[in-house]
């Protein structure tokens, strides 16, 4: 059962205090309405969160961690008794942080973090923006790995490389939003698959028995592992992504500057006459000398990489991927023949048979060849892309920044179990596709048990196509899904992808209905005449071999309609289709090109992985078009997402100094703000965060936005009362929606004869002082301030009206940013 520490606290307040409303905690979603034995993604995310038993951030399994635990709530019940007969020495003995450390039970916060973990993740899937990504990776990061700092230069550095380089690729699409979609569609078919929950299981459980993972492992310790292992590898997937963009844009400048036809094929081939960019002396970085941290000694990182490989030798960091690699694709034959591997023995001198594959005389030395073979891929793979067809792998720099960051983080505890997250993220990309299997070779199609990790993380990192941010000029206009909707019914999961309704409006799917009709025409696949014939035809050919009137309506000719009906018939027209046409068939019962795809990757049989099925795309279904996806509360404040954590801590540090006479930011430091910051729960931290998210809509309903750009509108200095009234009540608001999902419930207000209506009070707020109290107050989670903003006395409004002109100062020392008026006041 979830949330066994609120529900113990909750029944001591009702026995003790008296406060008979117990805590109401929000509802995870409703099923979906056409069949209630269905699930939707976002139910499913919440409903594995919520009901996952003993999750590591809540874990009774260990009988000396629940004795430590039923010990803290009883001397949580002594704590009241002694309140009750009039003891004034307060909370001594918890443990917990809430608004402040040691106001609440430890276990007790253990399950608020869950639930502001849960409510993130709610969040995001309702609005699917990178600000809410965010609060995703600050709970798991908080939550698994104690503070958001040991990693946040990492994923800061994704998104605004992202937001200020993508745009100079020809064709680049979101990766941070994308992690975290990634991340909730594993949650989702570990909650509702039993063949992958069962083999996940399976695969763990012989691990630990054979001593390379957890010690112990056990169905319901495996809920808590999946969380902690796939978070890890879902969210930090793509973490390398900085490292592709530059070798993307070189590339892209180069192929765009010779001609049209070269633009387009160099999408998918590396033309070797072009510069490129190339990372060196990767060496160093890799040597287990270079670790770059002042925590941990040689010694120590000795010890972490034995940890890594479970105490093999290994010739540096990325030897540890070809070990354990080799280890994961050599447990059979399966890859023996793979062309890759088969070109690199034939290159050292490996004799092969007639029909090209190596003799079966070398299969005693298969491991020691494949880890050899893997030494020289994974050597090569930064610093000679031109020996990978022009690809640079933002995986593999994604596997290496995160095992060194891992390895110096001197108090976690590594096994093997973490170098099958990492390997997975290494895998998801080019290695696997071009480095390990044959092109369109099914047989070699990953399966559960050789990795349970790296087969969800291949199998979602392919269904997560859509809702993604257009950064590169060709992606703009292109037809791409904007929602999926997941239906997981007994074994199987099923993916239906979803369009915008805009594009049946302007005619594009229609045109792509007639070049499925000319392949249909002259008997070939789809993808045959899209890939081999159609999209290599330049303008003469459109004109001259397509000429003929396809709608006797307009008599416009296919060339002439298809510039009508394409926004930029400049840029690569037909690849603005060619995702859609992935999605569509010639005839019903066959599979699209986009399914077929993903079953070269992973195999999808219901056995040795998930029964999948992915519906083509139709607008006979009812579903199949929408014309709007989410709220994306946009306005014309624009910032990056660097420094959320920063703004947050140093408004924390505000309503710290409130009591301070002239009530203004003081401009601590950063350490100072941090100390201060530290100091709150995670339900806290997020509420600030939250709150600095919020600051754009605030200033978007008084006319106003903030941009470090110079801009022709007037600046504005201070906020006027009027506006700090608007923007108050709109925050009082926020805070108070915050505080229903976190499970609080609002006093009693009595309001005396003769007296303003601000002037009453809380009913249990007076009785048991929270003034005075706070840490009751915490524990009962009733809060007096969960009243209408008119209620509010002035110095309680303050609070919401306090840190909005302190904003201004803030933006400007982290971002540059300054903020101007764009209307004028009514």
């Amino acid at each position: 059962m979830a949330y066994r520490a609120l529900e113990e606290v909750s029944q001591i307040n009702k026995k003790l205090l008296g406060t008979d409303r117990g805590f109401v905690f929000p509802t995870i979603g409703e099923l979906s309405p056409d069949d209630k034995n269905r699930e939707n993604l976002r139910v499913s995310a919440l409903r594995f969160i919520r009901e996952c038993e003993d999750l590591e951030f809540d874990s009774v399994k260990d009988p000396e961690e629940a004795q430590k635990k039923s010990e803290e709530i009883e001397k949580y019940r002594k704590i009241i008794k002694e309140y009750l007969n009039g003891s004034k020495e307060g909370p001594e003995g918890l443990t917990g942080k809430s608004a402040a450390p040691c106001q609440i039970p430890f276990y007790m916060q253990k399950d608020l973090d869950r639930l502001t973990f849960e409510n993130a993740v709610s969040r995001f899937c309702m609005s699917g923006t990178a600000d809410d990504a965010f609060d995703v990776y600050f709970c798991y990061l908080s939550i698994f790995f104690g503070d958001y700092r040991n990693t946040r230069d990492m994923i800061e550095m994704l998104c605004e490389f992202e937001n200020n380089a993508g745009s100079l690729l020809m064709k680049h699409r979101d990766h941070y939003s994308h992690s975290v979609y990634v991340f909730l569609i594993g949650l989702s078919v570990y909650q509702n698959n039993k063949t992958f929950r069962d083999k996940y299981y399976e695969y763990y459980k012989k691990k630990a028995d054979a001593g390379m993972g957890k010690g112990t492992f056990d169905e319901k310790e495996a809920g808590r592992h999946f969380l902690k292992l796939w978070g890890l590898t879902a969210l930090f997937h793509d973490i390398g992504y900085p490292f592709e963009l530059p070798f993307e844009q070189i590339k892209g400048y180069f192929a765009n500057s010779i001609d049209k036809r070269t633009a387009k094929s160099v999408k998918d081939s590396f033309v070797p006459t072009m510069p490129f960019v190339s990372y060196q002396n990767m060496k160093d970085y890799l040597s287990n000398l270079n670790i770059n941290s002042n925590e941990i000694t040689q010694e120590e990182l000795n010890k972490k990489i034995d940890q890594w490989t479970n105490g093999e030798t290994v010739c540096d960091l990325s030897d540890i991927f070809a070990l354990h690699l080799s280890k994961m694709l050599t447990k059979d034959y399966k890859y023996y023949d793979g062309k890759p591997f088969v070109d690199f023995c034939k290159d050292k001198g490996y004799k092969t048979k007639d029909d090209g594959t190596l003799l079966d005389d070398y299969k005693k030395d298969f491991p020691q060849l494949y880890r050899w073979y893997l030494q020289d891929v994974l050597n090569r793979k930064p610093s000679h892309p031109e020996s990978f067809k022009g690809y640079m792998d933002h995986a593999y720099f994604s596997a290496i920044l995160l095992l060194h960051r891992l390895s110096g983080m001197k108090e976690l505890d590594i096994n093997t179990d973490y170098t099958d997250s990492l390997c997975a993220i290494l895998l998801h990309n080019s290695i696997f596709k071009r480095a390990v299997v044959t092109n369109g070779n099914k047989k070699h199609a990953f399966t559960i048990d050789e990795g349970p990790l790296t087969y969800l993380l291949m199998l979602c990192d392919e269904l997560q196509c859509w809702d993604r941010t257009s950064y590169g000029l060709n992606n703009r206009n292109a037809i791409y899904a904007m929602d999926a909707r997941f239906i997981f019914d007994k074994e199987k999961v099923t993916v239906k992808y979803v369009y915008d309704s805009y594009f049946k409006k302007k005619g594009r799917l229609e045109y792509c209905e007639w070049i499925k009709e000319q392949a249909v025409n002259e008997g070939r696949t789809l993808k045959d005449f899209y890939e081999n014939r159609f999209i290599k035809l330049g303008e003469d050919d459109y004109k001259n071999i397509y000429g003929k009137v396809i709608y006797k309506d307009t008599g416009n000719s296919v060339y002439e309609y298809f510039k009508n009906v394409i926004d930029n018939p400049s840029a690569d027209l037909p690849g603005k289709m060619n995702d859609y046409l992935k999605m569509s068939v010639l005839k019903e019962g066959d599979c699209s090109k986009f399914f077929e795809d993903i079953k070269e990757i992973v195999v999808v049989d219901g056995k040795e992985g998930i029964l999948l099925d992915i519906p083509p795309v139709s607008d006979k279904e009812e579903a199949g078009f929408i014309d709007s996806l989410k709220p994306r509360r946009m306005y014309l404040s624009q910032s990056s997402y660097m420094h959320l954590y920063d703004f947050a801590a140093a408004l924390a540090n505000q309503y710290n100094c409130r009591n301070y006479k002239d009530k203004k930011y003081f401009g601590a430091s950063q350490s100072e703000m941090e100390k201060t910051f530290d100091d709150l729960s995670l339900e806290y931290k997020i509420s600030n965060i939250n709150q600095a998210k919020s600051f754009g809509r605030y200033l978007d309903m008084i006319g106003c936005f903030y941009t470090d750009r110079s801009v022709g509108y007037p600046m504005v200095p201070g906020f006027e009362p009027d506006e700090l009234k608007i923007i108050g009540k709109e925050e009082h608001q926020r805070w108070w929606d915050e505080k229903i999902s976190m499970g609080w419930i609002a006093d009693e207000w009595i309001v005396e004869p003769g007296k303003e209506p601000w002037e009453g009070h809380g009913k249990t707020t007076k009785e048991f002082d929270f003034p005075n109290n706070k840490w009751l107050r915490e524990c009962t989670r009733i809060h007096v301030d969960m009243r209408d903003n008119e209620l509010l006395a002035p110095q309680d409004a303050d609070k919401d009206t306090d840190p909005m002109n302190d904003m201004m100062r803030l933006l400007e020392e982290y971002d540059g940013l300054r903020i101007y008026r764009y209307r004028d006041k009514e």
